[in-house]
């Protein structure tokens, strides 16, 4: 399971990969985008509330799909542009990440390993990162997926099948 979190639409990528596979699998691949309960003003009680809605549906998905492993991105350095509205500022995306993070930790029975944005992205732009996740998971390309939100969860669990999880920044807790 690999979460890429944020507060306008989370991604969220489910990959079974049976032991006898290679990990390039067409199949056995579920996606969802997640964008939690709307709200209308920038208070911090509806930024909270979105965030834990958010949360609690992750976590839902976590129960059912008993995922071996969780990839959950974290915000590292600065926040660019394209982090507006209700996830604007690294303080936001920061703490929805954080909850994120720590609420899979709780319920996990598994290794719930936080990757950081930029460590795994290393200046990719989004569309190579999309290109990546596509050339793996061809069904991909049916999804809606604007802020490519499904295509970075998605690229992130290539990049630690393909080389993350010899990184040894990638703190498995």
């Amino acid at each position: 399971m690999s979460v890429d979190p944020s507060l306008s639409c989370t991604g969220v990528a489910l990959i079974d990969i049976p032991a006898t596979a290679r990990w390039k699998l067409t199949e056995g691949y579920e996606t969802a985008s997640l964008v939690g309960h709307r709200v209308d003003s920038n208070s911090i009680v509806d930024f909270v509330e979105r965030s834990r809605s958010i949360v609690a549906d992750v976590a839902r998905m976590q129960v059912a799909f008993k995922p071996d492993r969780i990839l959950v991105e974290v915000p590292e350095g600065k926040v660019n542009v394209g982090h507006t509205g209700m996830g604007a500022g690294l303080s936001k995306y920061g703490f929805h990440a954080g909850m994120m993070f720590m609420s899979l930790n709780v319920l996990a029975k598994c290794v719930v390993t936080p990757i950081g944005s930029s460590y795994w992205t290393q200046g990719m732009s989004k569309d190579k990162r999309k290109k990546k996740a596509l050339s793996a998971f061809p069904s991909l390309a049916s999804i809606k997926d604007p802020g490519y939100d499904v295509s970075d969860a998605t690229a992130m669990a290539v990049w630690w099948l393909e080389i993350g999880k010899d990184k040894p920044r990638c703190l498995s807790l």
